[in-house]
């Protein structure tokens, strides 16, 4: 089945292998697609996707350039602040409300900043996506701005276009009547002609040479000096307006910039007006939260000062119960303390009597084992030095049988390597000669090699004729 398969598919033509590719990468592109839904600043539900992960590259941009982390963005309810604040259910709705608030300023200044980021796309291209479109429509400005540089850009497309048409006609005619004019100076050339312009047959021929001996090319649809000058103003002033162009559009653009910028800060000192009112608002809702927090702790402090009271009344009974109970096991304790320091002291005499006896054998010890150490490194030393000057005398003689085997190996060596020299020279001879005899074996095993090949071939081709003789009577009957 797999060798099917593969030769289906080398069958089948590029084009039909190019689309196949294309279908499963298409339909494995989906498939991804649809496992990850794709998900910006947009299309996101905050309370019922908790854990919010932008995918598409504007809205992650847009958050970077507004240094915000895309955490900051998830919805986080009052369960989540009552850890921070002590099961204290209303300083959590507090704390909850201020982030909510402060989320909802930063996801309106991502999607603002997203915006401008489509915007600026789309004005710069000119092919906005689908998905944006109505939102450009919706702001006349950016419309207009969109089609008015559309339309430049068509009309720049459309002039730029017909002045390469109009340069390369004039290239191919340039051309034409150069290769018309070296033609006619190869053929028809004297030379007295050759002679004098030796030294620019590689250039191109001037106007008047070419009006003078292109009178037949000139038939053929060659320009004329005139004609080349009137295209070449032309195309100049072509050039010139679509620089004039060019700066007309780039003014706009900064003109278009600068509105959205005092636009922007127009935007912003509204935001910061209005965040001001929401953070004077919440410091009032913090104040009354704040009296009430300390009027519910002077209520829990007078609680506790009269719980403190109790506490200590019976701490005090307890207290002094324990510590005439402790004043009598102090007392057991001191003379307990007192015995074992008498039974201690008595102990410490005896062992420092015990070392000192002790510390006496073993100085008696150690001098006697010094003077003994003495006595045998004195002796080491003189049979030390006997055998010393007897090593001496041994090595000297030693030296001098060394040096006579050394003199008679020198000669044994010399006389052996004339002799393997000579063996060497032999065995190079021998060695030719058997080379020799080693190729014409080589050469005749190789014809027979070939002939058994041949012969093996010849019984393979009667061995299949046999079998197809074979075949072919067992259809027959």
């Amino acid at each position: 089945m797999l060798h099917t398969s593969t030769i289906a598919a080398e069958d089948e033509s590029p084009r039909t292998q190019e689309r196949a590719i294309s279908h499963r990468s298409t339909k494995t592109t989906t498939t991804a697609a649809a496992r990850r839904p794709r998900r910006d600043l947009e299309n996101f539900d905050a309370k019922s996707d908790v854990k919010p992960l932008l995918t598409t590259p504007r809205s992650v941009l847009a958050c970077a350039q507004e240094g915000v982390d895309p955490e900051q963005l998830r919805y986080r309810g009052v369960k989540d602040f009552m850890l921070a604040c002590r099961d204290d259910r209303e300083v959590a709705k507090v704390k909850q409300r201020h982030h909510e608030h402060r989320r909802r300023e930063l996801l309106d200044a991502c999607r603002e900043r997203r915006r401008q980021i489509i915007e600026n796309l789309a004005s710069a291209t000119g092919n906005a996506d689908d998905e944006q479109a109505p939102r450009r429509a919706a702001t006349p400005a950016v419309a207009a701005t969109s089609d008015l540089v559309s339309s430049r850009r068509g009309t720049q497309d459309a002039d730029t276009h017909a002045a390469s048409r109009q340069n390369n006609a004039d290239g191919r005619r340039t051309s034409a009547t150069a290769a018309s004019s070296r033609s006619a100076s190869r053929s028809g050339g004297s030379g007295s002609d050759d002679d004098s312009d030796g030294g620019r047959e590689g250039s191109s021929p001037s106007w008047d040479e070419l009006a003078g001996t292109g009178n037949d090319a000139g038939a053929e649809g060659v320009l004329s000096p005139e004609e080349f000058a009137r295209q070449r103003a032309k195309a100049k002033k072509l050039k010139v307006a679509r620089q004039v162009d060019k700066m007309k559009r780039a003014m706009e653009k900064n003109k278009q910039r600068e509105e959205a910028q005092i636009e922007h800060v127009a935007a912003m000192r509204r935001r910061m007006k209005q965040q001001e009112q929401e953070r004077q608002q919440q410091l009032e809702r913090e104040e009354v939260l704040r009296y009430l927090k300390q009027r519910q702790a002077r209520k829990r402090e007078a609680q506790l000062a009269v719980q403190r009271e109790q506490r200590e009344a019976a701490t005090a009974a307890r207290q002094a119960a324990l510590r005439a109970e402790r004043d009598a096991r102090a007392a057991e304790l001191r003379r307990q303390e007192e015995e074992r320091e008498r039974q201690q002291e008595e102990r410490r005499r005896e062992r420092e009597a015990e070392i000192a006896r002790r510390m006496e054998e073993q100085q008696q010890r150690l001098q006697s084992i010094y003077e003994h150490n003495e006595a045998i490194v004195a002796g080491r030393a003189a049979d030390l030095q006997e055998r010393m000057a007897a090593a001496d005398e041994q090595r000297a003689r030693l030296q001098e049988q060394r040096d006579k085997e050394l003199a008679q190996r020198r000669e044994a060596n010399q006389q052996k390597q004339q002799s393997n020299e000579e063996k060497r020279r032999k065995a190079d001879e021998r060695f030719r000669d058997k080379l020799g005899g080693y190729v014409t074996k080589a050469k005749s095993a190789e014809e027979r090699r070939k002939e058994r090949e041949a012969q093996r071939e010849n019984e393979l081709k009667l061995r299949r004729l046999e079998e197809a003789e074979e075949a072919e009577r067992r259809a027959k009957v």
